[in-house]
């Protein structure tokens, strides 16, 4: 006998199998009625040019034959019988430009305005070539890409070598004016902007508001870029403002009015005027990339609503530690914040360690009694503390790993508080 289950109860079953692609095409044969939602999760994230795809025809062809694959494969993508259609499907693209092989498609317009996608809700660009290696009409491209995708909510620029401050600008410029007002995320991860000159900021092109739309606002925040000097920090203050304050300036590309995550990289004192006035609820500093000569005592004095902070990215040496000791300890009082999370990343593997003995030494050589010493008494000064998180690998390398048993033996101080809470993790 054939039972025939209500559409909702198909589409709760499959969407249980999200993370799993192989049973997800399994489902694509199973019947009409299962082929949709299937599709919807197995096509909800695309990656152009495919990567194993991309790496083999980069080995096996040249420079000329692979950019006509790659037409090829756009042409296939614009004709693709998909029901539904593999526009309206991809909701996550991301875009790698590690082939050089894909410049001639940039530079020849081709690339962003023949790419079918109209329904993403995030869009990455991975290893973006410097625009100014293009025609002027790849900024209208991109734009049109921004255009036809107006539930957009997501923007990443990764890894990305811009060549001149002024071509910074340009596509900050270029995202506000073309992405529709639901973009509320803005990630700038390694992006690199050389020497900004101070004439630069006098002939900042128009902002969007100026032209009769108010600019994105922003809820998420990532500033882990690269500047090559401290004018940056003006440049900032003119592409991002706080509509809240009477002297936000016009030039602002992006609003910071609402914004609630912020994650920051190196120079974290040079945002202190940018992020001054933001209601910021959660920030997250990314030690790895971050400065030594750093005020914390200053630089977040101002952020009062702070309820999250996180240090990630930390190192597993001594000199890591005494950085993040430091930090600690000059924390301004921050009345509301309820969680304060340090993660370190797992380290490289030292030639002159064994199996034998060595997991709490080395533990100790990171967390170090000074480090107990300020994580114990955080919660005096800061109230509202209700949970100390620490994320360690769980392999630290050379068969050795991390333990509980481990860490409370070298902050003992800090687990008397009843606040430490450890994650392990890779």
């Amino acid at each position: 006998m054939t039972m025939h289950l209500p559409q909702e109860i198909i589409d709760d079953i499959i969407d249980q199998l999200q993370d799993s692609p192989p049973s997800l095409k399994t489902c694509t044969w199973v019947s009409h009625s299962w082929l949709r939602r299937a599709r919807k999760h197995l096509f909800h994230s695309f990656t152009f040019p495919p990567e194993r795809t991309a790496r083999q025809w980069a080995f096996q062809l040249d420079s000329e034959q692979f950019t006509n694959r790659i037409r090829l494969f756009i042409s296939e993508l614009n004709e693709s019988t998909l029901e539904p259609s593999l526009a309206e499907l991809v909701s996550v693209l991301t875009i790698n430009f590690q082939q050089p092989q894909l410049i001639p498609l940039i530079t020849s317009n081709l690339l962003f305005s023949q790419l079918p996608f109209n329904n993403l809700r995030k869009l990455s660009l991975e290893k973006f070539p410097p625009f100014n290696r293009c025609k002027p009409l790849h900024f209208d491209s991109f734009g049109e890409l921004l255009r036809n995708n107006p539930y957009l909510e997501s923007l990443a620029l990764v890894r990305t070598p811009f060549l001149s401050a002024n071509e910074f600008i340009r596509t900050m410029q270029t995202i506000s004016t073309n992405s529709s007002e639901k973009l509320c995320s803005l990630s700038l991860y390694g992006v690199q902007v050389p020497r900004l000159k101070e004439s630069c900021l006098d002939s900042l092109p128009s902002s969007r508001e100026e032209n009769g739309k108010c600019p994105p606002r922003l809820q998420t925040l990532d500033l882990r870029c690269i500047f090559d000097d401290f004018w940056m920090v003006s440049l900032l203050e003119k592409l991002f403002h706080d509509s809240t304050t009477s002297e936000a300036p016009r030039t602002g590309f992006f609003d910071l009015g609402s914004v609630q995550t912020v994650v920051l990289g190196t120079h974290w004192y040079l945002y202190d005027k940018v992020l001054k006035n933001c209601p910021l609820i959660s920030l997250r500093l990314d030690v790895f990339l971050a400065s030594m000569d750093y005020a914390s005592d200053t630089a977040f004095c101002s952020l009062v609503n702070l309820t999250n902070l996180e240090m990630y990215n930390c190192g597993t040496d001594r000199r890591s530690s005494g950085f993040l000791v430091s930090f600690i300890t000059t924390i301004p009082i921050l009345k509301r914040l309820e969680t304060f999370s340090v993660a370190y990343h797992k380290p490289l593997p030292e030639p002159e360690m064994t199996l034998s003995g060595k997991s709490p030494e080395h533990l100790s050589g990171f967390l170090t009694p000074s480090l107990d010493s300020a994580l114990s008494v955080l919660h005096l000064s800061n109230p509202c503390i209700k949970k100390v998180t620490l994320a360690l690998p769980s392999d630290l390398g050379w068969g050795v790993f991390s333990s509980s048993r481990q860490v409370y033996k070298c902050l003992p101080k800090t687990h008397e508080t009843g606040l430490l809470n450890i994650v392990f993790g890779d």
